[in-house]
């Protein structure tokens, strides 16, 4: 089963709660050793730019982090 993280309805830098709820939102990416997670944004209603940066920025890096390094793959 994979595991979901619900996303607040904010994800937001700039306004200090909504910055609480997203560093939390982002922050719970890691809290799961999982190889795979499921992020529901169905009830999000607004991403400013910042928090979008952000939040691509800590999934790309949880990717690098669980994916295989090139040296390891095969290139058979």
């Amino acid at each position: 089963m994979v595991k979901k993280i619900k996303a607040p309805t904010r994800l937001c830098l700039y306004n200090a709660k909504s910055r609480k709820e997203t560093l939390e939102f982002v922050a719970s990416l890691y809290e799961y050793n999982e190889p795979r997670l499921k992020l529901d944004f169905s009830k999000t209603e607004e991403v400013t730019g910042a928090a979008a940066i952000l939040l691509f920025a800590h999934i790309n890096a949880c990717l690098l982090y669980t994916s295989p390094s090139p040296r390891d793959r095969s290139l058979s």
